[in-house]
């Protein structure tokens, strides 16, 4: 049966089994040969263009040896008193500076994408009335006193005067309007009304824009508009032939007030089939809601197809010109879905953070009156990839992650965790400015970053969150994705809303997800251990039956899910249907779909969608009122709840979500990989049981790079591992479908045996920091150094040195554990002159037992703190640091910023620090004792 299973497996996948038989942890490449794409990414600003080629490689140096893997150039505002170095977008010097970058990059062995523009969002200094961005006026005239008219036609480069009775028909009376700006027009009779709309600039200009692009934005929904402002590049880059960045960027939709082009009513007419000029009243009321929400779904769907080919062009741009692509389509008014995914590499992004439940995490959580960031609107970024078949999936990543220099390396760990749980597989810091060398502390900023730059104290340990993310990368940008379900996204259903004119899919305010029968469905898909992806209407329509499969561009589904929706195109309910036809099961939440969307020929496409759903056959086949109907040599379902539905499908469910573990699953040739984090209060160790089978399994530890073989068994049909997993801890399993795994078992830790506080006389020397290194000092009890006799300490921003002396007299043979206990913030330690390993993230626990000796030992801890001691003390003193164009600095509340009131921070090893002996297991037999 085994070998059955696995020649089957062989030829799903396409790939040979390895005739190899085991896997050897400790000579065997079990953690993947490390990549460039693997190492995160940064924001890069360029304040000013203020740039040199001795500064470039001193930034671009010190980003590599950090462990970035490359940078994003954002040219923004400058710097005062720097405007001498200044260098204009675009210009020859600024060209060289981008080639000089790009070479420096090659030979450190990083990337480098830009943003196709300065700031955010497209636009600048050659965009002229006609490519910058549009909006659709609108205004109630009264008859009588048309006096408004030649102040709203003056700002209007097109308009329309329209009538409407009191039964709702409307006439066009634009030109019943004078020479002289008078309407010569008269009522036919009482009631009605006369309406204006017009075109107009929407007045953008481009945010935080850089010297040499100051300039109106562009119109998000014109390729003409478009290809003109792609000419200024085209015209750069000719004079430059040097190398090309790796990727153009194009940053989340903020195209302020825009919702109109220049050709929108012949677009309109082209792509919906009627003229929308007699319907234009309908898009600003609410009255008639059947007529304006078919008017707005038409409007607002024609506003995504616009944009849509926006982003396409620039895509094909891009390519030309030797480059890939990354956006953020989120915040547009437009399908996620499609827009994301006709990009090379979808980008998501985190703003604020989140109050997670971690045992010892500090929640002072703050987002501005914003949604925290929410896994699962995360992953339509990572759905995109998915269907369409791309590997890396980017995010942009804590932005505004706390306020400035309160942000701890501990704090970044479950953000990014959440992504990575999210699909997200390509991180870019929010982020690094670049700052020459002569730049006095803290340097040069940017007033949304979390400061991930040389000058913050954290950065001493910046490398080991660096490392982790480059292990869990190595992990999540291999194999491929393993999610058996899609979860149709009927945006039709949002658009068809007849309240508000366009519909926005922000990314931090998200009711229009949360508030959905799709997001609650998608919520609860995931708290019961489902995998799924999210699909668009345009690309279920590439889906087909093969193999046993959904199949689309990039892989396989077991089946696939429509929410509970009303309104769906007649298209893809016939597609749904013929999939079913071929052997797919398709699973409707609730009732079939009872409308369609739009307002052409609707009466007669709603007739045929009834008709075609009514001959379904259902049959009740469960006591929860779902209802199954054969269909070709597949399957309709329909009813309400979700896991009813799901019954008796051949869909993976992980038990371990609910005990608490969140998960990523991908699959590799050989098996699957498991990206494991517990996002919860509690420690879990317990057997678990997996919806895949095995024969063996190992552990990987991204923080560490240790690895071990995972205690297993097969019960019941079912492949359980033994999982043990503190509070905000992360790991990565990996499975063999045939081999076996060898090498040392993967330390479990049984009952405390024993725990010594580690206590005595501890020397303390700082090390390294400003603005003063404090006296060396020697203290008999752990507290925060703010609290120590030297004043320089609690303005004291870097490391310091912790040595203690301890006698261990009974090492025995246990599992020993060092608990630092409260650490502010990171702490690298060292046993009898080795290094152990640096803790940076909670649990602040080390397995130090190979490091420990009998008698004597000396423990020394190397402890940093975070730089906001330091800021409060020089806004204290009035130190003049804040000293940007544009936005001069602000708070997390986008408030004048002024650290003079803080409170000093907590800085140190604080403690208390023991060593626990824990039994250990080391046999199936020892888990049982546990």
């Amino acid at each position: 049966m085994k070998l059955w299973r696995s020649l089957f497996t062989a030829v799903l996948l396409g790939s040979l089994i390895s005739c190899q038989s085991s896997v050897d942890l400790e000579s065997d490449q079990v953690w993947p040969e490390i990549r460039t794409t693997n190492r995160p990414g940064t924001y890069w600003w360029w304040m000013g263009s203020a740039v040199d080629e001795k500064n470039i490689t001193y930034n671009l140096e010190n980003l590599q040896q950090a462990g970035i893997g490359g940078v994003t150039i954002v040219p923004i505002y400058g710097v005062e008193g720097e405007e001498a170095r200044y260098i204009n977008y675009l210009s020859p010097r600024w060209m060289e500076m981008l080639d000089y970058t790009i070479r420096e990059a090659d030979r450190l062995g990083m990337w480098v994408d830009m943003t196709t523009g300065t700031g955010w969002p497209f636009g600048g200094a050659h965009v002229t009335e006609a490519q910058a961005a549009k909006k659709l006026d609108f205004a109630r005239i009264d008859p009588a006193h048309p006096s408004v008219l030649p102040a709203l036609i003056g700002g209007s480069s097109w308009y329309v005067l329209l009538a409407r009775s009191p039964q709702g028909e409307t006439t066009n009376i634009t030109s019943q309007l004078t020479d002289e700006m008078r309407l010569n027009w008269q009522k036919p009779s009482a009631g009605w009304q006369v309406f204006f709309f017009g075109q107009s600039g929407t007045g953008q200009k481009v945010k935080r824009a850089a010297p040499g692009n100051h300039g109106l934005v562009l119109d998000p929904f014109s390729t003409s508009a478009l290809a003109y402002y792609l000419g200024r590049f085209n015209e750069a880059f000719e004079r430059n032939p040097g190398k090309r960045p790796r990727a153009h960027y194009h940053d989340s939709y903020e195209y302020y007030n825009a919702n109109w082009t220049t050709d929108f009513l012949s677009q309109f007419q082209q792509r919906r089939g009627y003229d929308l000029v007699n319907f234009l009243p309908l898009l600003f009321e609410t009255g008639n809601e059947q007529m304006s929400g078919r008017i707005k779904s038409d409007f607002r769907e024609t506003l995504a197809d616009l944009h849509l080919a926006y982003i396409e062009n620039w895509v094909s741009w891009a390519h030309e010109k030797g480059s890939r692509t990354r956006d953020q389509a989120h915040g547009a008014p437009g399908n996620l879905l499609d827009l994301y995914a006709a990009a090379d590499i979808p980008e998501t992004e985190t703003f604020g953070s989140t109050p997670f439940a971690i045992k010892g995490f500090r929640r002072e959580a703050q987002n501005i009156g914003r949604d925290s960031p929410n896994p699962l609107v995360l992953q339509f970024a990572a759905s995109a990839a998915h269907v369409t078949g791309k590997t890396l999936i980017a995010s942009e990543t804590c932005t505004w992650l706390r306020d400035h220099f309160k942000a701890a390396l501990s704090q970044a760990k479950p953000e990014i965790d959440q992504l990575f749980l999210s699909g997200i597989n390509h991180i870019f810091y929010h982020g690094n400015a670049y700052s020459p060398a002569d730049a006095a502390w803290p340097g040069w900023l940017f007033y949304a970053s979390t400061h991930f730059e040389k000058e913050n104290a954290f950065w001493y340990d910046f490398p080991s969150l660096n490392t982790y993310v480059t292990r869990c990368q190595s992990i999540l940008q291999g194999g491929r994705p393993d999610q058996d379900i899609l979860l149709y996204w009927p945006v039709y259903d949002q658009w068809a809303d007849p309240a508000g004119l366009e519909k926005k899919f922000t990314v931090h305010e998200i009711k229009w997800f949360t508030d959905s029968a799709f997001g609650q469905l998608a919520s609860l898909l995931r708290s019961k251990g489902y995998s799924f992806d999210y699909v668009s209407d345009k690309q279920l329509a590439k889906a087909r039956w093969e193999n046993g499969l959904i199949s689309l561009p990039g892989g396989g589904y077991r089946t696939i899910i429509i929410p509970a929706c009303r309104h769906m195109p007649l298209s893809t309910w016939e597609h749904l249907h013929a999939l079913a036809e071929s052997g797919a099961t398709v699973l409707f939440q609730d009732s079939l779909p009872d409308n369609v969307p739009g307002y052409y020929n609707y009466q007669e496409r709603r007739r045929r969608l009834s008709e075609d759903t009514g001959r379904i056959p259902f049959e009740k086949t469960t006591n929860s009122g779902i209802n199954t109907a054969t269909v070709g040599s597949g399957y309709i379902r329909n009813g309400h709840g979700a896991e009813a539905l799901l019954d008796g499908l051949p869909v993976k469910v992980e038990g371990m979500k609910e005990k608490g573990i969140h998960f990523i699953r991908r699959r590799y040739d050989d098996g699957y990989a498991y990206f494991l984090v517990n996002l919860g209060a509690g420690q879990v160790s317990e057997w678990i049981p997996l919806a895949v089978q095995a024969k063996s399994a190992a552990w990987l530890d991204p923080l560490s790079g240790n690895r071990g073989r995972a205690f297993t068994k097969s019960e019941n049909d079912k492949f359980s591992v033994y999982l043990q997993l503190a509070s905000g801890q992360s790991c990565i399993l990996r499975t063999f479908d045939t081999k076996e795994v060898r090498g040392s078992v993967w330390p479990v830790y049984g009952r405390e045996i024993k725990s010594i506080p580690l206590e005595g006389t501890w020397q303390i020397e700082f090390i390294q920091g400003g603005p003063h290194i404090p006296s060396s000092c020697q203290i008999n009890q752990l507290q925060s150094w703010t609290a120590f006799p030297d004043p320089a300490c609690q303005s004291f921003a870097g490391t310091a040195r912790y040595r203690l002396y301890f006698q261990l007299e009974e090492p025995g043979q246990y599992e020993w554990i060092l608990d630092l206990g409260n650490v502010r913030e990171s702490a690298r330690i060292k046993i009898n002159g080795e290094m152990a390993g640096t803790l940076w993230s909670l649990p602040y626990r080390l397995d130090v037992g190979k490091y420990l000796q009998l008698g004597k030992n000396l423990l020394e801890v190397e402890v940093t703190n975070l730089s906001a001691n330091r800021i409060a003390d020089m806004d204290r003193r009035g130190i003049v640091w804040r000293k940007f164009h544009d936005i001069n600095f602000v708070n997390i509340n986008y408030e004048k910023f002024d650290a003079s009131h803080w409170p000093l921070m907590d800085s140190g090893l604080i403690g208390p620090v023991k060593l626990i002996a824990y039994s250990g297991g080391q046999s199936l037999s020892d888990l049982d004792k546990f």
